[in-house]
């Protein structure tokens, strides 16, 4: 799409045919020819002839234009909608061969790679990421894509209600306390000894005894499907003396 200025140091005459691929001939009244490049009729060897006088000259040796096509940029981004501290990956193509590359980005996000990474996401990198593609003759074209965050979940607190000393087998609550506050959407998964589970927010341990201690993980998921760290609550309790 740019132009080219072809130009014959021979100046003041009256005529100035240039001479093109597929034989055509284009007249100017001065000694340059602009052409432009979108023109698929501009690649190749041209020669001008002079008219002074009367009097036309030989044909001039050849120039020959090299037009050189714009790469069809693309961008892409894994995943499009990421977790917050979750890595993401832009991916720029083509691939090409001493081409070059350049990112820009949110929070002055910038990168030379085709493949560029965030690690650890957050939320101000959301936004929409432009990548220019140039190859290696100077040609360039530019794409965007756009990166959305999403909120974490995070388990503020674990707990449990086991007392310390049991008069027999009692039901145990497993409490958990969770940032956003659950908007309904949220999945809880509760594992422990002896084969436990739950996907209740507020899980129970039935009919406790001092064999049901031991660790107690949960892992919530937001509706989004945002995965919170494991978090732990040790249920230590002792079954009541032998009589």
């Amino acid at each position: 799409g740019e132009f080219v200025t072809l130009t014959t140091n021979v100046l003041g005459a009256s005529l100035y045919q240039w001479s093109g691929p597929n034989f055509n001939t284009v007249p100017t009244a001065t000694n340059t020819l602009t052409l432009n490049s979108s023109n698929n009729n501009v690649a190749g060897n041209w020669t001008v002839r002079v008219t002074q006088f009367g009097c036309e000259s030989e044909e001039s040796a050849v120039t020959t234009v090299v037009v050189n096509n714009n790469p069809t940029a693309n961008a892409s981004v894994s995943p499009g909608a990421a977790c917050e501290g979750s890595t993401v990956q832009f991916e720029a193509s083509p691939n090409l061969v001493n081409g070059s590359y350049s990112w820009i980005g949110p929070n002055n996000f910038n990168s030379v790679s085709r493949t560029a990474v965030i690690n650890h996401v957050g939320p101000n990198a959301e936004g929409t990421y432009i990548v220019t593609v140039t190859t290696a003759e100077g040609c360039s074209n530019s794409a965007s894509v756009n990166l959305n965050v999403l909120q974490d979940v995070s388990i503020i607190a674990v707990s449990n209600n086991a007392p310390a000393c049991l008069d027999g087998p009692v039901d145990i609550k497993l409490i958990s306390t969770v940032f956003p506050e659950d908007d309904g959407t949220y999945e809880y998964l509760w594992t422990g000894p002896m084969g436990f589970t739950s996907t209740d927010s507020c899980a129970v341990i039935p009919n406790a005894t001092a064999a049901n201690n031991g660790n107690y993980q949960l892992v919530v998921t937001s509706g989004d499907g945002c995965v919170s760290e494991m978090e732990t609550t040790v249920v230590d309790a002792s079954n009541p003396p032998a009589t």
